[in-house]
């Protein structure tokens, strides 16, 4: 904890405290809108199976005045373990910016992590004079999001294919019983990501199971091994892949549609799926989908020794749109 002189009056920044949700939830409410409840706030913190840092600013009359969350995520950098942090929920009231409380938030971090965050255009302004202060390797990427409207023509030559030829792959529901196949995924899929979060047994199980929108997993099988998955969220007419782990050399056009094939069931027409995974892009793009959007994301590195900027492995369960 500390205090600083901001304008004549003193502000305290320090560690988040057990019982500050009390006073966090309705801050951050306001700012982000009614999702925000205290069983939310646990599940995206309490819960979250690798921790959190929460730093916390309150003015002269212990009114909440800033705030920034970091979920940390155990993760692999350059061939070696190391915690991804995502920055996120960091605001400081109206009143009380451009006197440097980002900054101060910003000087916390914790050291030898790799930071990300999903931000708008404050945010990165403070993240760049964090870069001229600091050794790291602060760099802004665009993630593409690609999105596909599965015609009527498409729907029936599925339903005949279904029934002329026997599927090369395996789809398969899993249950909370079933995830830990994910442990041995990831440990023959680690091995083709340079840098990104663990995506495991206990990271699918908070991030897809325990979450308020319910995500269910699917398992691709191919000859009886387990070669990936991927889970789904449909919002109103829309079907998202909120998170996809293939093998590469299992990757295809015709995988690609066995997964269209599971959303079909959902009732849906029009998939939307965001991510950084080249192999995966290069196959949506052959599989007729078209590059919508992209999101900004802020990548650094924060060591001792300036090193170069990462690529991290990222999907739409990275970030905290779902």
């Amino acid at each position: 904890m500390f205090n600083v002189d901001i304008q004549g009056e003193k502000i305290t920044i320090r560690n988040y405290q057990e019982g500050d949700e009390a006073t966090i939830v309705p801050f951050l409410k306001e700012t982000f809108g009614k999702q925000w409840t205290i069983e939310y706030w646990e599940w995206k913190y309490k819960q979250n199976p690798c921790g959190f840092f929460i730093f916390v600013a309150y003015n002269s009359r212990k009114e909440l005045i800033g705030h920034i969350a970091l979920q940390t995520k155990k993760g692999v950098y350059q061939g070696t373990e190391c915690n991804f942090v995502y920055a996120c929920d960091s605001i400081v009231k109206k009143e009380y910016r451009g006197n440097g409380i980002s900054s101060l938030f910003i000087r916390l971090l914790p050291k030898n992590v790799v930071v990300f965050g999903f931000q708008n255009k404050i945010a990165m302004t403070v993240t760049k004079k964090y870069e001229r202060e600091y050794s790291s390797s602060l760099h802004f990427c665009q993630i593409p999001i690609f999105n596909k409207t599965i015609s009527i023509t498409q729907r029936f030559r599925t339903f005949i294919s279904k029934k002329i030829f026997s599927p090369l792959f395996e789809i398969k529901k899993l249950t909370e019983n079933d995830l830990c196949i994910l442990d041995a995924l990831w440990e023959e899929k680690k091995d083709e990501i340079t840098e990104g979060a663990v995506r495991n047994k206990n990271y699918a199980l908070w991030r897809h199971y325990l979450n308020q929108n319910h995500m269910p997993i699917y398992s691709v099988y191919e000859k009886n091994k387990c070669i990936g998955y991927f889970s789904f969220l449909q919002k109103g007419p829309a079907c998202y892949i909120t998170d996809i782990l293939l093998l590469n050399n299992s990757v295809s056009t015709h995988l690609i549609s066995e997964i269209e094939n599971v959303a079909l069931t959902l009732h849906t027409n029009n998939i939307k799926i965001m991510g950084t995974d080249a192999t995966i892009q290069r196959t949506l793009l052959h599989s007729e989908y078209v590059h919508q959007d992209n999101i900004t994301a802020s990548i650094a590195v924060l060591t001792t020794e300036k090193r170069e900027p990462v690529s991290p492995y990222l999907t739409y369960t990275d970030t905290d749109l779902f």
